[in-house]
């Protein structure tokens, strides 16, 4: 474990002594960063401090996000300043928060072209019940850690009610169970205690340890995939809701949605949600005509039950993960244009980004086609 790491103005020393220590099934970002296991730490705080330092706008909110020990809002802090890199590594100048109408949305871009854009920053996080669940496994696991035993165990589930409750009557009988345990074989136990509505599942390690310590090790359940279309369309349609009125001052919006650190969205969920779900269209006669594919009526980026193009006031969405290579940081994007949008992004913006390009517009249809790009593992972030 190493001592307490620390920077200047976002992670000054006096801060950094406030984090906890992580324990081993601690995965928050902050703790590890400061106080916990790292691959590079010192780059990480220099590289953070630099670009909150260069960040033009009002930082105060941010300030928290970053310091926040609560993963949600230090990674959307976090890729709230990777986007504003991404417009420094393509040559354009950004204003934080900016006041447009009666609202300030996270970005205004300027490029030496002379266009303009906002830009909005989407984290995609599981669910708010999912979080406080998570929430608290995290607690259930520090309170069992005031059992020090040679036996130690995997958090394997907790069931609790919404409202608080005392879980320190389980202290006792877990300590009771792992003292029958022997070397040599995993033990498995569900506790519950009906009249609060807790549930809690255990397992051991096989082999003791030499010494009594804190008994979790280990905790399952944490992280999670969005194979919901729908989760993604009401999250970046609560955006365009918000946000869209910028059309009316005669700019393109763009929204970027950051994958988030427990919630993984597939490039497919996300096309599907902006242009419908892929359906197969199969003849009668196989054998004379092929079988053709086309996108189901419903996405972000298509037509309304009115037969008129939907969002116009949304120019493009782009789709951000966070590359760590070798100490280096990179951001992989990859944009997806609105055919039929109001204010449009010139393409040559994002020229070297995988970009999925509307062709063949028409009134009533249109194609898409991607241009990949030739970044492998995207754009590097100085």
């Amino acid at each position: 474990m190493s001592g307490i790491r620390y920077g200047r103005v976002v992670y000054p020393r006096k801060f950094a002594e406030t984090v906890p220590i992580p324990a081993s099934w601690d995965e928050r970002p902050v703790p590890h960063l400061l106080r916990g296991q790292h691959s590079d730490p010192m780059r990480e705080i220099e590289r953070i401090e630099r670009w909150y330092r260069e960040l033009k706008g009002p930082k105060r909110a941010l300030l928290g996000r970053l310091r926040s020990v609560k993963p949600r809002d230090f990674w959307a802090g976090l890729y709230e300043l990777m986007t504003s890199r991404i417009f420094v590594e393509r040559g354009w100048s950004s204003q934080y928060e900016p006041h447009l109408g009666n609202k300030t949305p996270d970005f205004l871009v300027r490029c030496p072209d002379g266009s303009r854009f906002v830009a909005e920053v989407l984290t995609a996080f599981q669910d708010p019940e999912k979080e406080r669940q998570e929430a608290a496994i995290y607690n259930v696991a520090s309170l069992l850690n005031q059992i020090s035993h040679r036996f130690s165990v995997v958090l394997e589930e907790v069931i609790l009610p919404r409202q608080a409750v005392t879980l320190k009557p389980l202290l006792p009988r877990v300590r009771a169970w792992l003292d029958q345990c022997k070397p040599g074989r995993s033990y498995k136990i569900t506790i519950s205690l009906p009249e609060t509505g807790v549930t809690l599942k255990l397992s051991t390690f096989k082999n003791p340890l030499a010494a009594p310590a804190p008994i979790v090790q280990a905790m399952m359940g944490l992280g999670g995939k969005i194979a919901s279309t729908e989760r993604i369309q009401r999250a970046i349609q609560k955006k365009v809701d918000t946000y869209g009125y910028v059309a009316s001052h005669g700019l393109p919006l763009v929204l970027l949605l950051w994958q988030g650190d427990w919630l993984e969205v597939t490039d497919t969920s996300l096309e599907w949600a902006l242009f419908g779900r892929l359906q197969v269209h199969l003849p009668r006669d196989l054998s004379s005509t092929p079988a053709a594919w086309s996108h189901a009526p419903g996405g972000l980026l298509t037509f309304g039950e009115n037969g008129l193009p939907r969002n116009t006031n949304l120019s493009a969405v782009a789709y951000c993960s966070r590359v760590w290579h070798r100490g280096r940081v990179y951001a992989r994007v990859q944009i997806y244009y609105h055919p039929y949008a109001e204010h449009r992004l010139p393409l040559p913006l994002f020229r070297g980004t995988p970009q999925y390009v509307p062709y063949d517009v028409t009134q009533d249809k249109f194609s898409c086609q991607w241009d990949r790009g030739h970044r492998k593992r995207g754009m590097l972030l100085h």
